[in-house]
């Protein structure tokens, strides 16, 4: 069985950042990727070149809520020079141990903002890139998605896109 995990970048606010990205990457043993990208986060945590308040690894550092959290702006800067190579050891152990990856992105610019939301964009961008592009190569997936963006009435509607 196949498992997908999906993340989405940016934010989904129409008004916002240009662009989102979803990241999609699937695997057949969800738990040895798991635990190897948990022992890296805990390798870079004890070897402070990532933020101890952060359990999980973000592409981009948020400098405010680290701020918040009584990092100084040195220390941030420090993190923030050591991002190239952890981003590069993900990226090699996501690659070596999953199945696959894919990326979708979208420039918000170019909708309609009088009949697309930002909620309606993501589902939208979310369900095709997986019908198009991933849905082909993997057999009856298992499908993880931060739900934490998703009330429950937003989870009731994402779901008739899936």
């Amino acid at each position: 069985m196949d498992h997908i995990f999906v993340d989405e970048s940016g934010d989904t606010g129409l008004r916002s950042r240009r662009h989102l990205v979803f990241g999609f990457v699937y695997c057949t043993n969800p738990n040895l990727l798991h635990n190897v990208l948990r022992y890296q986060l805990k390798r870079v945590h004890e070897s402070d070149h990532y933020p101890n308040t952060l359990n999980e690894l973000k592409f981009t550092l948020p400098k405010n809520k680290l701020l918040k959290s009584g990092y100084s702006e040195q220390e941030i800067e420090t993190y923030q020079n050591n991002m190239p190579s952890i981003r590069e050891t993900m990226a090699e152990l996501i690659n070596s141990l999953s199945d696959g990856a894919f990326a979708s992105a979208i420039d918000k610019s170019t909708i309609i903002r009088s009949t697309w939301n930002s909620e309606r964009i993501g589902n939208y961008i979310f369900r095709r890139t997986l019908s198009d592009h991933i849905l082909g190569s993997v057999s009856n997936p298992i499908i993880y998605f931060d739900k934490g963006r998703l009330d429950l009435v937003k989870e009731q509607e994402f779901r008739r896109y899936c």
